[in-house]
């Protein structure tokens, strides 16, 4: 996987998330500190997904996980 690939894919991700922080389906975790977590996959590397909470200010990004990560352990770490 080249990096520059992901890390440009990622940024395009975060700038159209920032500008319409509804996208992306929510997440039903456990940990109420959760709540409001939304995510969305990032452009030709969809394994990848951004985890994020919108703010007033756009989004606050809170992991980038692999799709098959078990999400609530790997938030609580």
């Amino acid at each position: 996987m080249p990096l520059n690939r992901l890390l440009a894919a990622f940024e395009d991700a975060v700038e159209k998330l920032a500008a319409m922080p509804g996208m992306g389906p929510e997440r039903q975790l456990k940990n109420p500190r959760f709540q409001g977590l939304r995510f969305w996959p990032i452009k030709s590397f969809t394994n990848y997904l951004i985890y994020y909470k919108p703010t007033a200010e756009g989004i606050e990004v809170v992991p980038v996980l692999h799709g098959a990560r078990d999400i609530e352990r790997a938030l609580e770490e």
